[in-house]
């Protein structure tokens, strides 16, 4: 993901115009999105921070590989567009979200191709939550306990480890860490030039 925001952000900083222009086409290419979910799928499910969607997910009621498919290339644009366009925002919320899709998605396909093989979507989907957020942010054991936290599971504490190693594994080696942070005027806008001054 963090790689996804970076070429978001170097794509709207390209568009002439002001920060102003530039927020409004990216929230306009977020809300036809909105509007494109919601025409075909009866439900926006990308809006927010996607708690609503994840719960979703993690009560069976979302299971279809295709949606959660298309769910998640829709989160990542619209969380990438958005931040890259000039929102203010972070990156756990929405890890958490793309996590739940990618991992149900993988434990579905698993669930399809391998019938009683003790894992489901939801339990992957918990598995990918702590995977994604780990690689997002960091913070690897903040991510092994809590998720084992919001499922008290002892069972899937050894796939979480293994997901978030692998996470984080994968961001360090593929370079996606070390492009330097943007500016404080940047991120922080008027507060953050005041206050250095």
């Amino acid at each position: 993901m963090c790689s996804s925001d970076l070429f978001m952000e170097d794509l709207f900083e390209r568009i002439p115009g002001n920060d102003y222009t530039r927020h409004a086409i990216g929230m306009g290419l977020v809300g036809v999105v909105m509007y494109a979910l919601m025409r075909t799928q009866g439900h926006y499910f990308v809006e927010g921070v996607g708690y609503a969607t994840i719960q979703a997910i993690l009560q069976n009621h979302i299971t279809d590989i295709a949606l959660l498919a298309l769910i998640f290339v829709a989160k990542l644009f619209a969380t990438t567009t958005s931040l890259g366009s000039g929102s203010s925002g972070g990156v756990f919320s929405p890890s958490l979200m793309l996590g739940a899709t990618l991992g149900a998605a993988w434990g579905a396909l698993v669930a399809l191709l391998v019938p009683g093989a003790g894992f489901g979507a939801a339990e992957f989907a918990m598995i990918g939550m702590a995977g994604m957020v780990s690689g997002a942010t960091g913070a690897a054991l903040t991510a092994a306990v809590m998720i084992f936290e919001m499922t008290r599971d002892y069972s899937i504490m050894v796939p979480i480890v293994i997901a978030v190693a692998t996470a984080l594994g994968a961001v360090s080696s593929g370079g996606w860490a070390s492009r330097p942070a943007a500016p404080a005027e940047r991120v922080w806008g008027v507060a953050a030039w005041a206050a250095a001054a």
